[in-house]
């Protein structure tokens, strides 16, 4: 009796999963592609305030989901924990690592050159004065704006997101373990933005290989998010993780010459390689866990 009534309960429980994982996506898609794409429609492009706006939020419409879904339950379903952990460390270290190591994997590319006094940047940057405040080396002043922005207003916007991805999906799919949930959760995020990305958010003029860019960066930083996120126990920190992302990525282009937004940085074919390896390297040394939340 007790054994039939524990299966009835894991068919229950399977079914609670699959209805709030669906439910997640469909609702997750539907708004945020109904947003993004009359957007496009309209001509309003991310470089319109307009196109600016919508592309801002969209990124909260995986939140907002969850919400409708946990309701006032949020906290106990998801952790929120911002206590000081090794798991926090690494959600530091690692996009930083990730985005300085994609610069010379740039290299890689033909025609890509390296010029140490960021001509490049100056040639596409002439309005900007070339000496920072306080005389500090523009690079330095470069870097030290992205990693703050990146760690507190990044990280924000970064949390519109995770609370859906690293969050209720990492919780809904963790009895598929680590690498499929993980692969499967990046892989519908390169997706749902795939309308964002046709406007040329972050590659413009180049819709196709922006989507593509897309989904590889999305298939390739997801295992590492759920990673920090397992590790820290803490969806914060997965967002902190994608915030410095976001705010610092564009540092890897200032000592390029010769490259695109496609062939250059990390947010171009070199972040897809370097996230590889990166990858590569967690499912060799790390074997990562993902036992049932």
């Amino acid at each position: 009796m007790a054994k039939g009534k524990s299966k009835k309960q894991l068919r229950s429980k399977a079914e609670k999963v699959r209805v709030a994982a669906a439910n997640f996506l469909v609702l997750t898609f539907g708004l945020a592609w109904m947003l993004a794409g009359g957007a496009s429609l309209a001509g309003q492009g991310p470089a319109s305030y307009v196109g600016f706006g919508v592309s801002i939020v969209v990124l909260f419409v995986p939140a907002a989901v969850v919400f409708l879904i946990y309701n006032k339950n949020l906290t106990h379903f998801l952790p929120l924990s911002l206590n000081p952990n090794w798991g926090y460390l690494w959600a530091i270290l690692l996009p930083l690592g990730l985005v300085a190591l994609s610069a010379p994997a740039s290299l890689l590319g033909a025609g890509a050159g390296w010029s140490w006094s960021m001509e490049g940047f100056w040639a596409t940057q002439a309005a900007l004065p070339q000496v920072a405040p306080w005389e500090m080396p523009p690079f330095a002043w470069l870097a030290l704006q992205g990693v703050l922005s990146g760690a507190t207003l990044g990280a924000f916007f970064a949390l519109g997101e995770e609370l859906g991805w690293r969050g209720l999906l990492v919780k809904e799919w963790s009895g598929r373990g680590f690498w499929p949930a993980s692969l499967g959760i990046g892989l519908f995020q390169g997706l749902w933005y795939a309308p964002l990305a046709w406007t040329g958010f972050r590659h413009p003029g180049e819709p196709e290989w922006g989507i593509l860019l897309g989904v590889g960066l999305s298939l390739g930083l997801s295992p590492l998010l759920v990673w920090v996120r397992l590790r820290a126990n803490s969806i914060a920190a997965a967002a902190l993780f994608m915030g410095l992302i976001n705010g610092t990525s564009g540092l890897s282009t200032l000592f390029l010459t010769g490259t695109s937004s496609l062939t250059g940085g990390f947010l171009g074919w070199p972040g897809v390689l370097v996230l590889l390896c990166a990858n590569l390297l967690l499912w060799g040394l790390g074997r990562p866990k993902l036992d049932p939340l």
